[in-house]
């Protein structure tokens, strides 16, 4: 099983949980793998994992609400592999995302669009030239069933991943 030799994936807030998963997953089937995530810790167990398993693996410490950190990892993603074939936006801030509606802050609100749909569009523009140029470029990005649902007392993440889900549908159609 080596359905991605050759390409090269970026897989953001994949030191923990689905991100994790993915990165391992995608190496596991010949991608070479840009590990993102805040937690310089967990960026560095995931790639030692990810190499001692035989794959290939980049450790990059990154906060996708700060857009220069953004711009500074897919250079050096670029500078170490040379191209992007897959961006996977999975990054959320886990610390803000219940509130029932009527307590809801707009500053909690804000986090939430800042993890969420603002990081994975600021994501998408930086990698767009180089998922353009490798001409079979693929962008996943993780919402969730709890916006759909409504699910009571997670008003933010609700908002923001229903976002995500408008920012996909919107991209993909362009």
């Amino acid at each position: 099983m080596a359905r991605l030799n050759g390409k090269v994936a970026i897989v953001t807030g994949s030191g923990r949980g689905i991100g994790r998963a993915t990165a391992k997953l995608f190496a596991a089937e010949g991608a070479k793998v840009a590990v993102l995530s805040r937690t310089p810790e967990n960026v560095a167990q995931v790639v030692d994992e990810i190499q001692s398993a035989g794959g290939t693996a980049l450790g990059v410490t990154c906060d996708i609400a700060e857009p220069a950190q953004i711009t500074a990892a897919v250079g050096q993603v670029i500078a170490a592999f040379g191209r992007i074939d897959i961006l996977v936006n999975n990054a959320f801030d886990p610390s803000v995302v219940s509130s029932p509606i009527i307590d809801l802050s707009i500053e909690q609100l804000q986090r939430n669009f800042e993890m969420g749909p603002v990081a994975y569009l600021r994501t998408m523009q930086a990698c767009y030239p180089h998922l353009k140029a490798s001409g079979e470029g693929r962008v996943i990005n993780f919402a969730s069933l709890a916006g759909v649902q409504g699910m009571a007392g997670y008003g933010p993440y609700n908002l923001a991943k229903e976002a995500v889900r408008a920012l996909t549908r919107t991209a993909a159609r362009e």
